[in-house]
């Protein structure tokens, strides 16, 4: 339990059996000083650099895929841009977000909408993501954090996926 963290934006059941995370030392954070010193030991301030540049490309490129595809709507993007990628599949007919702020009801509905993709790419079993609550009661997005050795085409794959579900669900619902 010392090495326990309770986010929403991690563990969605208090089940250990579902959540293996909950018992680790990297969700209690006390391990990352040792990571990031080992991996800086073992690739120097060049080598990290890089890996990081080539993170924040791959990104890039990702929110632009994202933007392409009218079916999916952009979470809020950290300013200057980072790992972090927050999407979801976008309610038809749905006024532009950015304009005003969304109802209790609407945030509902969309959250279901995210949970149901979500629920889906877990049943596939080809991608490993999760959703995250995001703050100032906007609702959930499918959170993907970004590695540098990650495939754009694997990524691509992922958000096409995300859109066809999505489109699916808001088709029954």
């Amino acid at each position: 339990s010392a090495n326990s963290l309770d986010a929403g934006y991690l563990f969605h059941s208090k089940d250990r059996r579902e959540n293996a995370a909950m018992k680790t030392m990297g969700c209690g954070r006390r391990g990352d000083a040792l990571k990031f010193w080992l991996y800086w030991v073992r690739y120097g301030k060049q080598g990290f650099g890089h890996h990081v540049d080539a993170g924040l490309q791959l990104a890039t490129e990702l929110v632009e895929y994202i933007r392409s595809k009218p079916e999916l709507e952009l979470g809020p993007l950290a300013d200057p841009l980072f790992l972090q990628i927050c999407f979801r599949p976008k309610q038809p007919d749905s006024a532009d977000d950015a304009a005003h702020a969304l109802d209790q009801e609407q945030v509902r509905v969309r959250s279901k909408g995210t949970q149901f993709v979500y629920q889906e790419l877990k049943r596939r079993r080809m991608f490993a993501v999760d959703f995250a609550p995001l703050p100032n009661d906007i609702g959930d997005y499918i959170r993907l954090v970004v590695h540098p050795r990650t495939r754009m085409d694997d990524l691509r794959t992922l958000v096409d996926q995300v859109a066809e579900i999505g489109c699916a669900y808001w088709k029954q619902a």
